[in-house]
């Protein structure tokens, strides 16, 4: 199943109102089940690093575009205090670009459950100094200020998509440059079913997860699946742990880390089955014969 959102920029010169209407008409009438899924969507930029560029995503149809120049929808507090969590998506984009910097100081976690982790002209994950091997370069420059990892390490809690290719407003200068656009990868939803209602769910629970290059293979059939056993963490431990995933699965072939700030892929290629980690303040990937000798491994280090 494969799913969409309408990008277009809220301003009256880029999207007319016909033409929003037209849009909505459309998004409205494309969605099919166990198919393809669309929403309706906006790009919205607004002031640097306090708000940044945001794809606004509608759950519901019919809805009015959200201009900036507008006075009930020239800010994101404006825009949340307007509209519920339950009709509005808002996901942070291309957060380190120089002219779209969002910070993360003012993160919402009841509006903002994903976050764009690269788009095709360039990743957000972390500076180039630290590691990131596709960076925000050429014309606009990264600016370290709206680094993904940054923002994870300091507590915000979030999933990850995967923006496309677009060549207007703050990305019209990337088109004709030399910037290298980042090779195609994965954006996937964790869902219990190929539905709107089942992806917007996935949406809103921050089940999100985007790789370059395509670098995991996996079968995840069992993970939003009733199959799944979670073990949840209610009082974090001194060193920072917030959370336990044990995951079964038929087949895992492969798997790395998403990055390097404490988010683990534990690999049992002979039982299969899965441990996913999540925690502060270590970086370390642990791999064992079995599950539950990982399981072992990662409390004597979390302890130690």
């Amino acid at each position: 199943m494969q799913f969409y959102a309408t990008s277009c920029f809220d301003s009256e010169e880029e999207t007319p109102s016909a033409a929003w209407k037209t849009i909505v008409s459309q998004i409205a009438e494309f969605n099919e089940d166990e198919r393809f899924t669309a929403f309706l969507g906006l790009q919205w930029l607004g002031t640097l690093k306090e708000e940044g560029l945001r794809e606004l995503i509608f759950t519901k149809d019919n809805k009015n575009i959200l201009r900036k120049k507008d006075l009930r929808s020239n800010s994101l507090k404006k825009i949340y205090k307007t509209l519920s969590s339950k009709d509005l998506l808002a996901i942070p984009s291309f957060t380190m670009g120089s002219e779209s910097v969002y910070d993360f100081k003012d993160f919402n976690e009841e509006f903002e459950k994903v976050v764009e982790i690269y788009n095709a002209w360039g990743s957000s994950e972390m500076s180039s100094k630290e590691g990131n091997l596709r960076p925000i370069s050429g014309p606009v420059k990264e600016n370290p200020e709206g680094s993904i990892q940054k923002a994870l390490l300091s507590g915000c809690r979030f999933g990850f998509v995967a923006g496309g290719l677009d060549d207007r407003g703050i990305y019209s200068k990337f088109f004709d440059s030399n910037q290298k656009q980042y090779s195609q990868g994965l954006s996937a939803i964790i869902a219990k079913d190929q539905k709107f209602s089942g992806i917007l769910f996935g949406l809103r629970h921050g089940k999100g997860s985007s790789v370059r290059e395509l670098m995991c293979s996996m079968n995840i059939k069992t993970l939003a699946c009733d199959p799944m056993k979670t073990f949840l963490i209610s009082n974090p431990m001194r060193n920072g742990v917030s959370r336990l995933d044990y995951v079964w699965d038929s087949y895992i072939s492969q798997t790395y880390p998403l990055s390097n700030i404490g988010i683990f892929y534990l690999i049992n290629n002979t039982s299969v089955a899965a441990l996913q980690v999540s925690i502060t303040d270590s970086s370390s990937l642990y791999a064992a014969s079995n599950v539950e000798d990982a399981l072992s491994e990662v409390m004597t280090n979390l302890n130690t």
